[in-house]
């Protein structure tokens, strides 16, 4: 708005009082100067003003009888909305953490969106500032990266050391996904050993049924074999010892799902052939 009454000359009107003429000018002259002053002032700057206001907000300050009376009010209410704003983004700022579960590139970028607007509201950030807060906001597992960075002498710009993030995040990924198909590889051969053991348990597949079902109690239904353990027990009254399991214990199951570990514990099984199976 002020670079508008600018552009047509009429930014003085904001801060001028009506002019005092000096005792002796002829009153025609002094009538000309003053009803083009408020020509000017009050049909001119007052409603290119108004005009740019809200509509809920022109009733309110349409009633102001000068331009400058009018300016100063919005003045004051605006300058305190801003200070306020200034306080939101700086405790936005302050308060901003990094999370595991997004990218660091992503985070940066949008720590930096909040660095941009303490910038537009006057605070003074040089790049080897922003840096060094970019660091410090690393996620706990960036910390042997950090406290790398941190040892570096020698000062870059933020956009260099977005470029390392960079690197460094596609480094991470990149073991992630070998840590992944080296896991997968133990699993499938951890998956092999235990049907072999379940093969070897068949041989005495007959007696060792007859001995669940007649130990554990078990009722002539249908079980899902998640394939996840062969280890499996129906009934909790019949465990020798029994602990329950925390609440955030959960088995990986064969279909990549996960169930919740109700407890852990013993059960003996007396074999048809006189053995017991612990």
């Amino acid at each position: 708005m002020f670079l508008y009454l600018t552009t047509l000359s009429l930014q003085r009107f904001i801060s001028e009082n009506i002019p005092i003429l000096l005792d002796g000018t002829p009153d025609e002259e002094r009538f000309l100067v003053t009803e083009a002053w408020k020509h000017l002032n009050f049909f001119l700057c007052k409603i290119y003003i108004l005009n740019g206001l809200q509509d809920d907000l022109y009733n309110v300050y349409s009633s102001v009888k000068t331009s400058k009376k009018l300016w100063n009010a919005l003045e004051k209410k605006y300058k305190i909305e801003d200070a306020r704003m200034k306080k939101f983004i700086m405790a936005k700022f302050l308060d901003y953490k990094m999370i595991e579960s997004k990218t660091v590139v992503t985070q940066v970028q949008e720590l930096q969106v909040i660095i941009h607007d303490l910038l537009a509201e006057g605070l003074i950030m040089n790049d080897a500032f922003q840096v060094v807060v970019i660091i410090e906001k690393l996620p706990p597992l960036w910390k042997d990266f950090r406290n790398h960075l941190k040892h570096k002498r020698k000062e870059i710009t933020v956009e260099d050391h977005m470029v390392r993030l960079r690197i460094e995040e596609d480094k991470k990924a990149a073991e992630k996904r070998s840590h992944g198909l080296l896991t997968i590889g133990v699993l499938r051969r951890t998956r092999r050993r235990i049907k072999q053991i379940w093969l070897n348990l068949r041989r005495d597949g007959r007696s060792l049924c007859n001995a669940f079902r007649m130990q554990l109690g078990w009722k002539r239904e249908w079980w899902i074999d998640s394939g996840a353990s062969c280890h499996v027990c129906a009934n909790k009254e019949i465990f020798t010892s029994y602990t329950p399991a925390p609440a955030d214990n959960k088995l990986f199951m064969a279909n990549s799902a996960t169930a919740k570990v109700e407890g852990t514990g013993k059960v003996h099984l007396k074999m048809t052939s006189g053995k017991v199976v612990t």
